[in-house]
């Protein structure tokens, strides 16, 4: 619903500071983030074993930091932040999702060479990779926050 108003919205307005396309791309981008955890709560709600929730933690914390360091990002960008300040908040960004890809291939090495049922490891395999889509996500956000700030500097 948001997105379809700031569509409205830009194709209403005349003149806006950043260009509609960037505007859009960003938009995009930040959609396809919620829609990304949405698909995890739905499988997390239909997996049918045990959830090892002790697993999910590390890559938790690291989906938070880098959604963290988007809305910084998104809020320097609002605010006219020099391109500096925003690709400090970018190295942030870059380093929770370079973490959050080390943490899954751990979690995947443990679950392949654990005592998982062939079931367990095809789900749980592929709910440990949807969330660190959802940090790839925010990166790539990130990285049109960083493309728009060059672009207007």
């Amino acid at each position: 619903r948001i997105r379809h108003q700031m569509t409205e919205a830009l194709s209403r307005t005349f003149v806006t500071p950043i260009d509609r396309e960037d505007i859009e791309a960003l938009s995009f981008g930040l959609y396809r983030i919620p829609k990304q955890i949405e698909k995890i709560v739905e499988r997390i709600s239909i997996y049918p074993g045990r959830m090892p929730h002790e697993a999910f933690q590390r890559q938790a914390a690291l989906m938070l930091q880098a959604a963290d360091a988007l809305i910084t990002m998104v809020k320097q960008l609002r605010h006219g932040a020099g391109v500096e300040k925003i690709r400090e908040t970018n190295d942030r960004l870059q380093f929770a999702e370079g973490e959050a890809d080390k943490v899954m291939l751990g979690l995947l090495k443990d679950l392949y060479n654990g005592d998982s049922t062939a079931k367990e490891l095809v789900i749980l395999g592929e709910i440990y990779e949807m969330i660190e889509q959802a940090v790839d996500r925010c990166r790539n956000a990130g990285n049109i926050v960083v493309q728009i700030a060059l672009k207007n500097s």
